[in-house]
């Protein structure tokens, strides 16, 4: 018994620990979908690469696109220009879904999804 005191105490302070280690933005103010940027970490060490994610809840019924999306949509784009120290975004396109819109077939997300995004 006392094996499993020890053992699951271990596991709570390891959880909370994992959980003081995140961050996250607020969730944004969209209609359709709300999006927010979540970390692993709590800063960056003054890497020169470094991973974030880009969370989206969509709406029920709402989509959000692939890379290459098909005919039926537009993939998505991220504008850094106005930042100060970030040089370039890659996305790590998570795999998608095929779905059909008015007869057209695309690939894209649903529901929930998170972009990695290596940051240099």
């Amino acid at each position: 018994m006392l094996r499993f005191i020890h053992f699951f105490l271990i596991c709570l302070i390891f959880f909370q620990l994992k959980i003081a280690n995140a961050l996250q933005s607020d969730w944004s103010n969209g209609i359709e979908a709300k999006v927010r940027i979540i970390s692993p970490l709590t800063h960056n060490n003054n890497l020169s690469k470094f991973y974030l994610g880009l969370q989206y809840k969509l709406q029920d019924g709402w989509k959000t696109y692939w890379r290459s999306p098909g005919e039926g949509g537009f993939p998505q784009k991220l504008d850094w220009s106005q930042s100060t120290n970030v040089s370039n975004i890659e996305i790590l396109w998570p795999t998608p879904s095929e779905f059909e819109i008015l007869g057209i077939q695309s690939l894209g997300y649903q529901d929930e999804v998170i972009f990695p995004l290596k940051i240099f």
